[in-house]
């Protein structure tokens, strides 16, 4: 028999198809006459219903398209997560076909539906208001469903078999269930046991979510589920899943509990285990596309954009790592960008900053234990650390962050730990690059055969010139690339390399220069006689350049110093989640000659068309905008100037703003239309141009590289670069005879011919003139090299300025190079007639020597001579070398060549590694060759060399420098010494920030000098002879620069063989001791007491530390360690700078010297010693009030102290924690031991640790950075972390707020407020937190009970005072922000592990002495102690059942679930306080535990708690208290007061959106458990019982009320629904006794009512108020009450209650006269409120006040628990129509069907859905009521009519057919409309109305028939009284004759009913006697109200005869009248 089998392990997963099965009815209200509900289905509740409501037709069986369904199916949408428990596995014969169903737990995703907006109370709220929307919350229920339409995940190894024993359980079960099985008993073992009560010690932590019971249907948008179809597309159920009808279920076969799921993050997955990034991005993802729905919702368009595109990026990343292909660089890549994206978009929602691994993604974890791999875990130090930076990500370049992964901090902490700390702009050896990438040319800039040359370069506005050579780029007439179009197309970009930072964050511009390379000019130019220019008709062709790859054609003549980019290829794109892949188009290679003069026959001329400037973004800017987009795309505009002459300085009148004389090539704007735009993109990248080429191969292999022009750093020993940068300038050119220059023997008889039109072609030749190849490249980069140049024409000109960039890249073999220039007329008008060739032949010649035996050319401008050709033709070498080359050379003009007038200015500029043009630095580079006195010559001038200079040959130099110092010339050794100091200080020099990695390749590849060590040695120590000198200082600055050569040199010795026979010893000893002699000194120095050394002594502190990695190399660590004591004791008395100084010392020594065990045992206890004074409590100096600003300073100067010295400690419980957890010290049970002693010699600064904590965070601290914070550097963007040098900011920004609250919280501006973020404040905090977790438990404990022992009790308690003081305040997030996940948790799970010692700490008796001895027990620790466990455990930090799925998952992986601990270590403490039991077993009570009754409060949250253990323990505890106060006081209702005000603070705050529906099962469970731990301990005293169990049943009871309330929506609309549901919750307070709750509802009452505007309400709500206090004179003030917007003073109880009372109604001003006669006897107090009554009863009576309508509301289905199944009667506006109220109804409830009718719904429409039946009633007034007798003013009869009633009714009319069966029927006509019955509906309610309340719920109806007999008779009854009443009047009022003669009217001629004929031919019509025999009585009573009716008729009649004037309407009366008498005369 087949049956539900539990699985062996819970199977988790998501669903994949949707399932939906069919719906089950809703439920109706009982019908009056209809029974209940029968037992059987009563008992059928809901277990995760709060209610406890019964889930309709719950089991039942119900034919739905021909199906029958199960009510247990839980319906399943794409997403869901399921975790399942049984399965059911069908068979054939049951027509399931095999299929597997499961029974478990389904997390429901959040749907769109169920974020429509809720109502607000608020008229117009923001459409940003997320208070509008519903948080998003899945709804968790139990049920089963088919397995075919989930997706289970694979078991992991990580599963820990929780429900193994419920398994096991199961199966007993299930096997004895099928031994006892009943044939078709299918769906019992599902259905749940009875629960009408909770089961004590059973829990339920799954809620119900939005549906309300078990049978779970869709979300709607009023938060209800339906279900809405069938999933499994009609397939029927097998016959075992269905219920039948009726079935019985046995109430003692029950089901076990089941199993609940592990509280894991349950989403991992196999391979997450190997590469938990997976598992990590997945988590992440499911989180943010639970958020999505909220962002739509909210219209937040911009934050749902952007955590879309992570969301895509990441699920690529996620494929990509799946994928197993990557290779190891873009493995790294890959999860660095996804690391990276995890964060961001976390940051941009607003949610926690978690820190994850660099090398596979796994969360990092601060206790190894936890740590998943050996990359998961990491010290508290570097998490805190990461956890800033990734904080600050949005500020901080990511570089900063991913160039240092936690496997190299634990391989070699002291170095990255450094490097981490302080995240450069300017990192050593590494610059900023700017990547330029071509993407259209948006023109057409020149005829087909032509090309247009682009020349793209960087210039700088601060120094006004280029800083880059230019890249090249020649385009065809279509704007694409005009060699190898193909290939290139989409592939145009070169990288300008080598910028400096403050470069990039200055103003630098983008500069292209467009030259036409083509005809002399266009058509339309030739046409025109002007030199601008004009229109132009030519067809634009704009280019768009699509990136179709990311290949660029091979360019093997780039930078010559760089890398080769072809060797790094690894193909990638240029972001791993861009979707983009690089691929190769294959194409047939072209050949362009970049300036040929000749194009297809054609003469070809370059010349100039325009230029286009983009000023850079700063470069932070481009870095953080950038980075995630692949650069940023800009459009510039085209200019053109209007003469030619200014093109080469057009760029700086548009950077200028000199615009007047330019054009814009702008589409409509422009003279010529062929040039418009150029689109690019720029990228800012940072770092070595080797590793970025590596990593991004794709972008960056084989583009071309723009070098700098220059070097902007120290050139490392390995680049040799040889360029020489020409620009052509300009020329200017004179007329000749015949030629195109003139002479300067000008013949005057020639005629001049036309001006213009030159052309100079260039050349670079050797001194024998042959042409050197590939040495020449036109601009610089982009284009291959060219052999010969041809430059611009202008035309209409003698002096052009050409402005054109040449680079000379000569080869370091060459040693004499020149510029060869040939000039050439290129004028068309004196060549029309010529060929092409005569075009070519040049008129003059020009040289410029670049290289030769001398040096270099100098930098500068060049006025060369230009030569005439005679017979025009080009001389050899040997003839125009010979000739001066310049107008400034000292030579005589040649007599073999004619110089002529003509002169061209060339500017050059000389980038070289290989000359020099420093006439000093050649001379020492030849040094072998001089003597001593030319040597020291050179060597005094050396100090004039230029820095600048010497960077590009600092190898040379030092070799120079060192060949001399060791070349036995000693009268040298100081002048050489001073040369090297003057090099090596460029260490310093911020311009060079490369130097020290450039000499550390120096010292260690080329230094070669063994026996430089002596000298090095002797020289330093005389200048250390002379300390007060300016050379001492200087080499102070860098002598561990000069020690890195002594030892580099003493190893050199040591290797070539010296030293080792037997005095090998003796010269190591000789050569320690002289560095000792050195270090000697150092310490002499610093015992000086003379004032004129402090300045040097201030140098030797802040440089002793750089020599120790030196000394580490020929001094074992001990002798170093005791080297560093020895220096640092000299620096005891250090104060101000000098004390600042030394502490950046002692940072340097722990990351330096901490390498041997040895060390650290001799350091540990210096350093402790040394900075113990820097931290504790700041003294406060006395000073006068005016020195404010000093005293600030001074404050200021102690927290840069402090802060150092944590910094000091940071790196010390760093360094130790990392030696502690080595393999190294773990295999060594010594060393391991030494560890651990050091850190608990660190842990005696705990106390002043805290002490610090608690100066940074009091006021003082506060206002002094507040008012210093816009002076000085305290104040910084983003903060300095554990700062290592001097000075640095104190104080800093939070990070900047998310993207969600810039938009949701931002203020005018649209920005939100940024807070403050003390840095000192949490590396103080973060550095106790991991000195706690670095040290061992047993250490701890030790160090405590020393602390004990040798301070005293009183001591000792202090201090505790203070640590917990601070663990209060890191819980409470004073320190850092609550987001920093990892840190958060690393801050709890410290501070459970420090509590576990104080906590066995304060059970000693020391601080629990004897009763006795009582007065000796400290109340206040113990107090603080416990307040810091409650709020420890009732954080929501802690509570993993209510985090967001990545929050719960770090949680679980870092700490886990720290509540366990902390609720053991509760009940451990608060058992030491009290008295053993008998027998010694369970918790104690009483003794010390009746002073902590206070925190009853406290524990009542815990006891809340969804969480087992703490819940049961705080239940323990709370428990105690009671029965502890019960023996103190007699009584416990101090607690009762605490516990109720707590639980209206935790259930009526909350609003029903953001409710936790979770609280009613905790609730239960609270409950439960409190009485099972009262059953459990059996009291002897019955008075204690009785009163403990009724305060039980006053609590339930309570928030059951408290729920109703809350659960209710606050807008206006449910007005009535909360009022009522709070008076009940009042009248509950009023009960029992809880007056200060009480008032807080009644005032919470007022508020609803003036919000809804119902002031009769409001008035009377604040009568309950005063209702509240006694009528009497004695007692106190009552206190001052302002809540809910009403503010009353302090006052008697007979004030508040006058107060409140006097002014609403006239029986309480009745009663306040009452009282004060009786008790007060105020006569002017009397005589006021007799007044008022007068004035109350003056206005009653004149004023008609408006009648209310009222409704009667019936509710059937599923509603709210205050609506539904009940009928009430509700007030309405005055005067609201029906149909207005029945509207306003719809609109309150959308999904329930208003049935407007007098006749109940029929009960197949209830079972549709759920109805809502109003119908209209008229109140029916007590008639014996005393204002309805006669004579009372119809005002107020008017009034009492329609208030103060009860009994209300409605009728609606019926006819009866011939068997007394009632049937619908109006009256069609004649007699039938008489004979139509009624059927009167009266209804009484519980209250009056109006009241309090707007409606009051209906407790009886009553239905009575009414014949047509009795109709008619009341309906003459009613018209006789009414003309009575208006007959009668009183003496001396006046008749209303108008009035008077419409009512007679009205009675004769108007019909009632049908008229007076009318009932009287029906009801004396003999036919209607005769067959009715029955009404004869009635019969005769109708004869007598109709006589009565006729008579006052005509006896008003009468009386209008006397008073009418107008006869002619009254006879009308009187003939009618008659007609009427003879009708009563004829019966």
């Amino acid at each position: 028999m087949p049956g539900w089998l539990p699985l062996p392990h819970i199977v988790s997963g998501y669903c994949v198809h949707p399932f939906h099965p069919y719906p089950t009815p809703p439920g109706s209200p009982t019908q009056l006459g209809e029974p209940g509900p029968s037992s059987a289905k009563s008992r059928l509740r809901n277990r995760f219903s709060w209610s406890g409501l019964a889930s309709p037709n719950a089991g039942n069986v119900r034919e739905g398209f021909g199906e029958k369904t199960n009510a247990y199916e839980v319906p399943l949408d794409v997403g869901d997560e399921f975790f399942a428990f049984e399965e059911y596995r069908c068979v054939g014969e049951e027509g399931g076909k095999g299929e597997v169903w499961y029974r478990g737990y389904v997390i429901q995703a959040v749907s769109l539906l169920s974020l429509s907006p809720m109502p607000n109370p608020r008229p117009n709220p923001p459409l940003t208001s997320s208070s509008a929307f519903p948080r998003p919350e899945p709804s968790v229920l139990v049920g089963i469903f088919p397995a075919s339409v989930v997706q289970a995940r694979p078991v992991t190894g990580e599963d820990p078999g929780e429900p193994s024993e419920a398994y096991q359980t199961a199966v007993r079960m299930a096997e004895e269930r099928s031994r006892h099985a009943v044939k078709g008993y299918g769906m019992g073992v599902v259905q749940e046991e009875d629960e009408s009560e909770l089961s004590p010690g059973k829990s339920t932590l799954v809620s119900p979510g939005l549906g309300g019971d078990g049978v779970v249907v869709e979300v709607q948008a009023d938060g209800k589920r339906r279900s809405i179809g069938n999933g499994l597309n009609g397939k029927p159920r097998p016959k075992s899943l269905l219920a039948l009808t009726g079935t019985n279920l046995d109430p003692d076969d029950e089901k076990e509990q089941p199993p609940l799921p592990t509280l894991t993050a349950g989403d991992s997955t196999l391979a997450g285990q190997q590469w938990p990034l997976i598992d990590e991005i997945a988590c992440a993802i499911r989180e943010w596309y639970g958020r999505i729905p909220s962002y739509l919702a909210n219209r937040e368009y911009r934050i749902f954009n952007l955590v879309v595109q992570h969301i895509d990026a990441l699920f690529l990343g996620r494929r990509q790592l799946l994928s197993q292909t990557l290779s190891a660089d873009e493995l790294i890549r890959v999860r660095r960008e996804c690391v990276s994206r995890l964060v961001k978009c976390n940051v941009a929602q607003g949610l926690e900053v978690i820190v994850r691994s660099l090398e596979d993604g796994s969360v990092m974890v601060v206790d190894k234990s936890r740590a998943v791999g050996a990359s998961g875990y990491m010290t508290g130090i570097t998490a805190y650390v990461y956890q800033v930076q990734l904080a600050y990500i949005d500020l901080i370049p990511l570089d900063t962050l991913f160039g240092r992964m936690p496997s190299s901090i634990r391989a070699d902490p002291r170095r990255s730990l450094q490097t981490i700390t302080q995240p450069s702009l300017n990192l050593p050896g590494s610059f900023y690059h700017l990547l330029l990438d071509f993407r259209a040319f948006v023109a057409s800039p020149c005829a087909p055969g032509e090309t247009a040359e682009l020349y793209f370069s960087l210039f700088s506005k601060a120094e006004n010139q280029f800083i880059t050579e230019e890249y090249c780029l020649i385009l065809n007439h279509l704007g694409s690339p005009a060699r190898d179009a193909e290939q290139r197309l989409g592939r145009l970009r070169t990288l300008f390399v080598d910028l400096k930072g403050e470069e990039v964050n200055g103003q630098v511009y983008l500069v292209c220069r467009l030259i036409r390379n083509g005809a002399i000019n266009t058509r339309l130019e030739a046409s025109s006689s002007g030199s601008g220019y004009a229109d132009s008709t030519t067809s634009r062709r704009p280019s768009t350049l699509r990136p179709t790859g990311t290949y660029l054609s091979p360019h093997s003549e780039t930078l010559r110093s760089k890398v080769s980019v072809a060797s790094m290829i690894t193909d990638d794109s240029w972001s791993i989640t861009s979707g983009f892949g690089g691929h190769r188009t294959n194409t047939a290679d072209t050949s362009y000659t970049a300036a040929g003069s000749i194009v297809d026959g054609r003469p070809s001329f370059r010349r100039p068309l325009g230029c286009a400037v983009l000023e850079l973004p700063r470069g932070n800017k481009m870095l953080s905008d950038g980075g995630e987009k692949g650069g940023m795309e800009f459009s510039i505009p085209i200019f053109a100037p209007l003469s030619e002459e200014s093109f080469a300085t057009l760029h700086e009148d548009i950077i200028y703003g000199r615009m007047k004389d330019l054009i814009a090539y702008v589409r409509g704007e422009a003279l010529i239309t062929r040039a418009e735009a150029i689109a690019l993109g720029v990228r800012v990248l940072h770092g070595d141009v080797e590793q970025l080429v590596h990593e991004h191969p794709s972008i960056l292999a084989e583009t071309p590289i723009s070098a700098r022009l220059g070097f902007p750093d120290i050139v490392p020993p390995h680049i040799t670069r040889n360029d020489i940068y020409v620009k052509l300038w300009s020329a200017s050119f004179f007329p000749s005879a015949g030629g195109g220059g003139g002479s300067i023997r000008l013949r005057k008889s020639i005629v001049p011919s036309n001006l213009g039109n030159v052309q100079i072609s260039v050349e670079v030749r050797k001194a024998d003139g042959a042409l050197i190849p590939g040495a020449m490249f036109a601009g610089g980069s982009g284009e291959p090299p060219i052999p010969q140049f041809h430059s611009m024409c202008f035309t209409h000109t003698d002096r052009p300025t050409y402005g054109e960039l040449l680079k000379v890249s000569l080869p370091a073999a060459v040693g004499d190079a020149h510029l060869f220039l040939t000039f050439r007329s290129r004028g068309k008008d004196r060549h029309l007639n010529a060929d092409a060739g005569e075009l070519e032949r040049p008129f003059a010649v020009a040289h410029l020597p670049l290289v030769s035996a001398g040096g270099a050319i100098k930098d500068g401008a060049h006025n060369l001579v230009l030569y005439r050709l005679n017979k025009q033709q080009v001389p050899g070498p040997n003839v125009y070398l010979g000739c001066p080359p310049t107008t400034t050379a000292n030579e005589a003009l040649s007599r073999s060549m004619t110089a002529l007038r003509d002169r061209v200015t060339v500017r050059t500029f000389l980038a070289s590694t290989v000359h020099s043009q420093d006439d000093t630095l050649r001379a020492l580079f030849s040094w072998q060759n001089l003597d001593v006195p030319a040597l020291s010559s050179i060597l005094n001038t050396f100090s004039f060399v230029s820095e600048d200079e010497i960077a590009k040959f600092v190898p040379s130099v030092l070799d120079a420098l060192f060949g001399i110092l060791t070349s036995n010339r000693s009268e040298l050794d100081a002048l050489v010494f001073s040369s090297i100091v003057k090099v090596l200080s460029m260490s310093t020099d911020r311009r060079f920030p490369s130097f020290t990695a450039a000499l550390d390749v120096y010292i260690s590849q080329q230094f070669n000098r063994p026996a430089s060590a002596s000298q090095l040695l002797a020289s330093m120590k005389s200048v250390m002879s002379t300390p007060n000198t300016k050379s001492y200082r200087s080499f102070l600055k860098v002598w561990h620069l000069f020690f890195r050569f002594i030892i580099r040199s003493r190893e050199l010795d040591r290797a070539r063989g010296v030293g080792l026979d037997a005095t090998s010893a003796h010269i190591e000893a000789d050569f320690q001791r002289q560095v000792k002699s050195v270090l000697s000194d150092i310490n002499a120095l610093m015992a000086s007491s003379d004032q004129g050394l402090i300045g040097t002594q201030t140098l030797a502190v802040q440089h002793y530390a750089d020599v120790l990695p030196s000394l580490a190399k020929i001094f074992p660590p001990v002798e170093i360690a005791q080297m560093i004591i020895a220096f640092a004791d000299t620096l005891t008395p250090a104060k101000g700078s000098m004390a600042i100084y030394k502490l950046l010392l002692l940072l340097q020594v722990v990351k330096s010297v901490f390498d041997s065990s040895a060390s650290r045992g001799l350091l540990i206890p210096a350093l402790v010693r040394w900075v113990k004074p820097h931290l504790g409590k700041y003294e406060e100096g006395f000073g006068q009030a005016g020195e404010e600003k000093a005293r600030d300073m001074k404050r200021i100067k102690w927290m840069e102290c402090n802060r150092l010295a944590v910094t000091v400690i940071a790196w010390t419980i760093n360094s130790l924690q990392e030696w502690l957890d080595s393999d190294v010290v773990l295999e060594s049970e010594d060393l391991r031991i030494q560890e651990q002693d050091n850190l608990e010699y660190c842990l005696t600064l705990l106390p002043n640790l805290c002490d610090s904590y608690a100066e940074l965070r009091n006021s003082s601290t506060q206002s002094t950075l507040s008012r210093q914070k816009t002076e000085g550097s305290i104040w910084k963007a983003t903060p300095d972390i554990f700062p290592i040098s001097h000075p640095f900011s104190l104080v800093s920004q939070l990070p900047p707020p998310s993207l969600l609250a810039q938009n949701q919280h931002g203020d005018e501006s649209g920005l939100a407020e940024i807070g403050t973020f003390n840095c000192g404040l949490a590396e103080c905090a973060v550095v106790i937190l991991s000195l706690v977790l670095a040290t061992p438990r047993a250490n701890i404990d030790r160090y405590l009970l020393e602390m004990l022992d040798i301070e005293g009790k009183e001591r000792t308690s202090a201090r505790l005072l203070g640590i917990i003081s601070f663990c209060s305040s890191v819980i409470h997030f004073h320190a850092f922000p609550k987001q920093w996940l990892s840190l958060s948790l690393m801050a709890f799970s410290a501070i459970i592990k420090l509590l576990y010692p104080i906590i066995d700490l304060l059970q000693r008796p020391d601080f629990i002495p004897p009763l006795e001895e009582a007065e000796g027990f400290d109340a206040s620790l113990f107090m603080a102690t416990f307040e810091l466990l409650c709020d420890l455990c009732g954080s929501e930090e802690l509570a993993l059942e209510d985090h967001t799925q990545q929050k719960r998952r770090a949680g679980w992986i870092i700490a886990g679930d720290l509540r366990d601990e902390g609720s053991s270590l509760l009940l451990n403490l608060w058992g030491a306080l009290g008295w053993s039991e008998e027998g010694g077993s369970g918790l104690r009570h009483g003794g010390y535990q009746t002073r902590f009754t206070g925190l009853a409060e406290r524990i009542l949250g815990l006891c809340l708690s969804s969480h087992d253990q703490l819940c049961e323990t705080a239940v323990e505890i709370l428990y105690s208290m009671i029965y502890a106060e019960y023996l103190l006081l007699g009584k416990f209702s101090g607690i009762e007061t605490e516990i109720f005000a707590k639980l209206d603070g935790l259930f009526s705050q909350k609003s029903a959106a953001t409710a936790d529906p979770s609280d009613s099962t905790m609730r239960a469970y609270f409950i439960t458990q409190l009485r099972e731990a009262y059953e459990s301990k059996p009291s002897s005293d019955p008075a204690f019982a009785l009163q403990f169990s009724t305060f039980l049943d006053e609590v339930e009871l309570f928030i059951d009320l408290l729920l109703a309330v809350r659960d209710l929506p606050e807008s206006v609309e449910w007005k009535d629904e909360r009022a009522g549901a709070i008076y009940r919750l009042m009248d509950y307070i009023k009960r029992v006794g809880r007056s200060e709750l009480y008032v807080r509802f009644v005032h919470q009452l007022v508020t609803i009512n003036l919000e809804a505007k119902d002031w009769l309400g409001a008035g009377l709500a604040m009568r309950m108020h005063g209702e509240a206090y006694e009528w009497t004179m004695d007692g106190g003030l009552v206190d001052r009450w302002g809540g809910e917007g009403i503010k009353l003073p302090a006052q008697t109880q007979f004030a508040r209650r006058e107060t409140e009372a006097y002014e609403y109604a006239l029986e309480l001003c009745q009663e306040l006269t009452t009282q004060h006669m009786a008790l007060t006897y105020d006569v002017k107090k009397i005589t006021e409120l007799l007044t008022h009554q007068a004035r109350l009863w003056e206005r009653m009576g004149e004023s008609m006040r408006p009648k209310p309508e009222y409704f009667r509301i019936a509710y059937y289905g599923e509603h709210a628990s205050v609506n539904q199944g009940k009928e009430f009667i509700v007030r309405g506006l005055p005067w609201q129509r029906y149909v207005d109220f029945c509207e306003s109804i719809q609109v309150k409830f959308p999904r329930s069907t208003t049935h407007r009718s007098k006749i109940a719904p029929t009960p197949a429409a209830i079972e549709a859905g759920d109805i809502i039946w109003v119908t209209s009633v008229h109140p029916e007034p007590d008639a014996s009521h005393p204002a309805l007798r006669p004579g009372v003013h119809p005002n107020i009869q008017a009034y009492h009519r329609s208030n103060g009633v009860r009994r209300f009714c409605s009728s609606r009319p019926f006819v009866k057919d011939g068997v007394g069966s009632p049937k619908l029927g109006m009256g069609g006509g004649g007699g039938t409309g008489v004979l139509t019955w009624t059927e009167k509906t009266t209804l009484t309610t519980a209250d009056i109305l109006p009241g309090l309340l707007n409606r009051s719920e209906v407790i009886d109806v009553q239905y009575e028939e009414i014949s047509p007999l009795s109709s008619a008779i009341a309906e003459i009854k009613r018209g006789t009284s009414s003309l009575n009443d208006l007959f009668h009047f009183k003496p001396g009022q006046k008749l209303d004759v108008k009035q008077l003669g419409t009512a007679l009217n009205g009675a004769v001629d108007s019909p009632i009913n049908g008229g007076v004929k009318l009932y009287r031919e029906t009801f004396l019509d003999a036919a209607y006697i005769r067959d009715r025999p029955a009404d004869a009585t009635q019969l005769d009573e109708f004869r007598t109200v109709y006589e009565e009716y006729v008579e006052t008729v005509h006896g008003g009649l009468q009386l209008h005869g006397k008073v009418c004037k107008d006869i002619a309407f009254h006879e009308a009366l009187k003939n009618r009248t008659s007609t009427l008498m003879a009708v009563r005369n004829e019966h």
